[in-house]
């Protein structure tokens, strides 16, 4: 699958009270810093994620209070245009 978000998009990001599988989040990775990806899962306490371009999960589970928000809109050659869910 192609990522959705390609290089040279600006982001609108926004802090969620909840988090659900098909969001596209940005997290503090703690080794790794800021990254944005798919969840795949989360159970509402932790979450797994995803790439769109990768094959495999990202290794690890990790606690839902690392995410920074949910990516809303994504703005590329000028437009804005929402973020759906994808399953």
């Amino acid at each position: 699958m192609s990522p959705m978000i390609k290089y040279n998009d600006y982001l609108w990001v926004e802090k969620e009270k909840t988090y659900q599988k098909g969001d596209i989040v940005i997290y503090n990775h703690p080794k790794m810093g800021l990254i944005c990806h798919r969840l795949v899962w989360t159970d509402g306490e932790f979450f797994r994620s995803k790439g769109d371009y990768n094959r495999r999960f990202d290794d690890g589970l990790f606690p839902i209070s690392i995410i920074e928000g949910k990516v809303r809109m994504i703005l590329r050659r000028g437009v804005w245009d929402s973020v759906g869910e994808q399953k």
